[in-house]
């Protein structure tokens, strides 16, 4: 059975530059083959049997990597409980990690954090169900790191200061680690950081006070976090910023969020009271009252096209394509008042509704523009393009049920002329905006390639079949 593993991983890496990956993995699974067969015979068959601690190494393609041939590592399995069993399983594991180049991404259980010295290139660590304390300060080496994900880690108390030394992190995500409180002050000095998710954690308190100096930060996720209390006002330097709250116990109206945040960001909520059980949504009575999501429409109400050209400054180009669509839809919202279509109310312009509703509305023309959609702007053009449709799809219901045919059908002359304003509108902002970004290169070229993606959408105006489809 060990000769049949064994001649697979010759196979499997027989084009790889480095044979000591070949090697490694042999020497790997001889030792996990004498250990699974003393601690879990269970896991032997006829033919095939199951290492008690899998090393799982995958390669990308150096074809579809500009030639460069890369790692991933998974490791994971039964830990053994006997303390000189477990050590023989890490050393094995340790010893095969050292041979491995080139490795930029790692799912693993084990604190691996001492020795990521040796893994220059890591762009992705996710450390899952790792009984580590705090990682090795050697984890902010990693200057290539773009995502950080700590998952179960029963014990984990803190991070190390050294996490600014990650200068292309991206996203941070901790979830379901129960002990840890607070996140490093240093955190807030990391240039490309642009989401945090905190999950599940019950001691955790408060982000770093001066959290608003991240430049790129757009996203903060608190979840079911229970002693979270504390959102720092800092966060106010950051207008394009929306902060998720979701089943906190604390939060439980407005007034438990810092007015100047309330004025300044997008504040999303979620109630701790939810009730889960799906038997009770059927049967709910005034025992079980209704607990709405509530969240703060300025931010939406106040992303005008100007406000938006004033932000061209600090803005970073990943998170404008938001708040262009929260510029579209309210200066879409401004014009349909202005043709006076039989509206029965305001239209609602919240991007969660868009999402859900826009699904179906842009996917219908999709082979149409095939070779657009393998751009990798593709879905960006979803989601403008898709704010801009949702907003006349909002309207077309809006309308009194009882007098929809009559008013569709009448004012399709004015749902088109509503929707051609509003997309010139939009073009006419795109170009010249490519001018005042000369010297700001990436987000110039970003709304270039918007540009070319979204003028053909024009033709679903001129195309009266089509646009009947769409309303």
């Amino acid at each position: 059975m060990l000769n049949d593993y064994k001649e697979y991983i010759r196979k499997t890496y027989k084009t790889s530059k480095y044979p000591e990956v070949q090697e490694a993995l042999i020497e790997y699974y001889d030792t996990m083959y004498l250990l699974t067969k003393k601690l879990k015979p269970d896991n032997f068959r006829e033919k095939v049997w199951k290492p008690l601690l899998n090393l799982e190494v995958i390669c990308k393609d150096p074809k579809f990597n500009n030639g460069i041939e890369e790692y991933s590592i998974k490791f994971g399995g039964s830990y053994p409980d006997n303390a000189d069993d477990r050590k023989i399983a890490e050393s094995a594991f340790i010893k095969a990690f050292k041979q491995i180049p080139n490795i930029y991404l790692i799912i693993t259980g084990f604190d691996i954090t001492p020795f990521l010295d040796l893994t220059p290139h890591l762009r992705f660590l996710e450390l899952h169900g790792c009984p580590l304390i705090e990682p090795s300060p050697i984890i902010g080496t990693l200057k290539e790191l773009k995502h950080l994900y700590f998952i179960g880690c029963d014990n984990l108390v803190t991070l190390p200061d050294s996490l600014n030394g990650m200068q292309n992190l991206i996203d941070m995500k901790i979830e379901l680690c129960p002990k840890i409180s607070i996140l490093p002050k240093s955190l807030t000095n990391l240039p490309k950081l642009r989401k945090i998710i905190i999950r599940a954690c019950d001691f955790f308190t408060s982000l770093p006070e001066k959290m608003g100096n991240a430049p790129e930060l757009t996203s903060i996720l608190i979840e079911s976090c229970d002693n979270f209390k504390d959102l720092p006002r800092s966060l106010s330097q950051i207008p394009w910023l929306t902060i998720n709250i979701k089943f906190c116990d604390y939060f439980q109206s407005q007034s438990n969020f810092p007015l100047e945040l309330w004025k300044s960001c997008r504040i999303l909520w979620t109630s701790s009271e939810e009730i889960w059980n799906d038997n009770i949504e059927f049967e709910r009575s005034d025992n079980y009252p209704d607990y709405d999501d509530f969240t703060n429409t300025i931010f939406d109400r106040e992303i005008s096209w100007e406000k938006l050209e004033s932000w061209f400054t600090i803005i970073p180009s990943h998170a404008f394509d938001e708040l262009l669509s929260n510029a579209l839809l309210l200066s879409a919202y401004s014009i349909s008042l202005d043709v006076e279509l039989p509206i029965n109310r305001p239209c609602n312009y919240k991007n969660e509704q868009v999402q859900n509703i826009v699904k179906s509305i842009t996917e219908f023309k999709v082979s149409k523009y095939s070779k657009i959609k393998k751009n990798p702007i593709y879905s960006k053009l979803i989601d403008i393009r898709g704010n801009l449709f949702s907003l006349f799809y909002d309207i077309r219901f809006s309308v009194k049920r009882s007098d929809y045919k009559k008013g569709y059908s009448k004012n399709i002359v004015e749902y088109k002329k509503l929707f051609s304003k509003v997309f010139i509108e939009l073009v006419y902002h795109l170009d010249s905006w490519v001018e005042k970004n000369s010297n700001r290169l990436n987000l110039r070229d970003y709304i270039i390639e918007i540009l070319n993606i979204i003028r053909p959408s024009f033709n679903l105006i001129k195309d009266n079949q089509e646009f009947n489809i769409l309303m």
